[in-house]
């Protein structure tokens, strides 16, 4: 578990704007920065989570409409920060042009046999949980549930709480 200061979001938040992108932009950009710097890797693949209500006729219905984005770029480690960052941006954008296409067609069309020893598209997940929480009339509390299994090889879930970020990062051993 860890924390980044309100200071340090708002900074990551003024340079995201400044850039014409988002605070979630710029943790990937992050992200990807750090997995080329200790990797070497330079085609990275990250996952990430979109909540699939983008449609206003679907903003007040209960259910699950989460699908999943394989955001994969090229980078080079001659890129400076902006330069990662516009090509994530860009990615960000493609990605969530063509969010509806379900993540099991894009598995299929994309690899013709699967390894059932590793996820398909990408081994790291990144969350950002951005959206406020409903206001209803009970008082709601979060409840937290210890998950010791990995589902990825990374995943790191940041939750925007306006004090900064609260965070957290599993991976399997």
């Amino acid at each position: 578990y860890f924390t980044i200061d309100s200071e340090l979001t708002a900074e990551l938040k003024v340079f995201a704007e400044a850039q014409g992108g988002t605070l979630f932009m710029a943790l990937m950009t992050v992200l990807k920065v750090l997995l080329l710097r200790y990797t070497g890797e330079e085609d990275i693949c990250v996952g990430s989570p979109i909540a699939g209500r983008h449609y206003f006729e679907t903003e007040e219905l209960i259910g699950m409409f989460v699908n999943t984005l394989a955001l994969r770029d090229n980078l080079s480690p001659e890129q400076n920060f902006e330069q990662v960052f516009a090509a994530v941006k860009t990615t960000c954008l493609d990605a969530y042009a063509n969010q509806d296409a379900p993540f099991e067609r894009v598995v299929d069309l994309v690899q013709s046999t699967r390894n059932l020893s590793a996820t398909p598209l990408f081994q790291i997940v990144l969350v950002l949980q951005n959206a406020p929480m409903a206001q209803g009339s009970e008082e709601i509390e979060p409840f937290t549930i210890d998950n010791n299994i990995s589902k990825f090889d990374i995943t790191v879930e940041l939750t925007d709480s306006g004090d900064g970020l609260s965070g957290l990062m599993q991976y399997s051993t």
